[in-house]
């Protein structure tokens, strides 16, 4: 049997932090030593190892810790109904519940409880179990794999660790995803621009190069608090700009304030528009009231290869 990377976790905390664990009622001024924790687990003297860690709970009734150690004991025992209900009980005392369901599925599914394993697996998942690798690998959980609820579990935890790709309030921008060739409203090629998503598709990462010297990056998150877009560029001379983004008749417009080194500052106006034929047109805009308007910029973005080479017009 291979326990799961989780329970190993908990244990490896025991057997490194062992020192000050008591191995009976009766001996409680002479702990186990960290050194007596580790011969017994490579001893596998899992009955030992249950009072060692009974015994803490009893020292310690309100930590969750000693429960977590019992449990994981317990299962090594394959004393999977002891082991659940020390996984319960260090739940009712503050142990995350992602950790203490998912043990307790693994318990479940090793004891052929196959319908009470997916019930507490269903529960960590609930409580934001992610690990989709643990979950494809771990042996405990063989028992459950030719049931259909087992491809469904694997979804639900690919969610959980990626939220951000299953909302699409985080992908109003993809349009902008891309490497680019950046033109003025000239036609003359000025620049390079990278759009990257990042952090499992909740950031946006922006890298410009003009072709004359002018650099910048930038980086966007959808705001769930305000159901807003929020953008900091700043450039390569000590420019500042904070944005805060919505969309407006299919086309995403930023409004902020530009703040140059030297301090001075002026409203400023972003506009990012997707059009039919896959580029991109961007318009920039300043304001010394906010009310009146002032065109800067109008580029247009072409994917790279698309007839254009990079380098100068």
């Amino acid at each position: 049997m291979t326990v799961s990377l989780v329970r190993p976790l908990v244990l490896a905390t025991a057997l490194a932090f062992g020192a000050g664990l008591v191995t009976s009622t009766a001996s409680a001024k002479e702990p186990a030593s960290q050194e007596e924790i580790k011969e017994m687990w490579q001893a596998e003297d899992w009955k030992g190892l249950i009072k060692v860690f009974k015994a803490a709970v009893k020292e310690s009734p309100e930590d969750p810790a000693p429960l977590m150690k019992l449990g994981a004991t317990y299962l090594k025992a394959e004393k999977y109904d002891k082991a659940v209900e020390a996984y319960a009980q260090a739940e009712a005392l503050g142990a995350p519940a992602h950790l203490t369901r998912y043990n307790s599925a693994c318990a479940q599914a090793l004891n052929g409880d196959l319908d009470d394993a997916f019930a507490s697996l269903s529960g960590a998942l609930e409580a934001g179990f992610s690990d989709v690798e643990l979950i494809k690998t771990d042996t405990d959980l063989d028992a459950l794999r030719s049931d259909s609820r087992f491809a469904s579990a694997i979804e639900t935890a690919d969610k959980n660790a990626r939220p951000c790709e299953f909302d699409e309030r985080y992908s109003s921008l993809d349009f902008w995803v891309g490497d680019w060739v950046v033109t003025n409203g000239q036609g003359f090629k000025v620049g390079a621009n990278t759009i990257s998503k990042s952090l499992n598709g909740c950031a946006l990462h922006e890298s410009w190069t003009g072709f004359y010297g002018a650099a910048g990056e930038s980086t966007t998150v959808f705001d769930p608090s305000s159901e807003t877009l929020r953008q900091t560029w700043v450039s390569a001379t000590g420019g500042v700009t904070v944005f805060e983004g919505s969309s407006e008749d299919g086309r995403i417009v930023f409004v902020g304030e530009a703040v140059a080194a030297d301090g001075t500052s002026a409203h400023a106006r972003m506009t990012l528009i997707a059009n039919d034929d896959g580029t991109v047109t961007q318009i920039g805009e300043r304001s010394a009231d906010g009310v009146t308007w002032n065109k800067k910029w109008n580029g247009t973005y072409t994917p790279k290869g698309e007839g254009y080479e990079d380098g100068a017009h």
